[in-house]
């Protein structure tokens, strides 16, 4: 039953439909399309080891990490996070464009490093104080050489 206030001021929807205090009317929401993990949408196919794999850039491991490039660039310089294992030939021509050795990750790899930085409280931060976290480029090692031994051993 509606009561005196809502006869006179429009119904129980009211606050729904307008902005609070005011005659103009809201906006519709806009309606977003959730991706859990946008990185996993940007992906080439390369046929290595006997088989089809997805691949992803530099790019995609940031965005995974919750960093940029550049950061992911300085930790493999710096070594906290180990070379790409798999790399484009130097100097190829990709969509037209010059390619100089892209780096490239498996799924597997992404997956693994984002495990290993969310353990250790990481994920997503853009600067990391790596004594604080020795272990952290150790357990990346591990788990990446980890991967690549099963890949290896699945294409024999």
């Amino acid at each position: 039953m509606n009561d005196l206030v809502d006869q006179i001021f429009g119904g129980p929807d009211l606050g729904q439909e307008f902005y609070p205090g005011s005659k103009k009317k809201r906006r519709e929401e806009p309606k977003y399309e959730f991706i859990a993990d946008p990185w996993r949408e940007n992906y080439t196919v390369k046929h290595f080891n006997g088989q089809d794999r997805k691949m992803f850039t530099i790019g995609s491991m940031a965005q995974a990490l919750g960093v940029s490039v550049p950061a992911i660039r300085k930790w493999i310089k710096l070594g906290y996070i180990p070379q790409a294992p798999y790399r484009l030939p130097s100097n190829m021509v990709v969509a037209g464009e010059k390619a100089a050795g892209r780096r490239l990750y498996t799924e597997e790899i992404i997956d693994a490093t984002v495990d290993v930085f969310q353990r250790n409280g990481i994920l997503g931060r853009t600067r990391i104080t790596w004594e604080k976290h020795p272990r952290v480029p150790i357990e990346i090692i591990e788990a990446w050489d980890r991967i690549i031994r099963t890949d290896k051993e699945q294409g024999e």
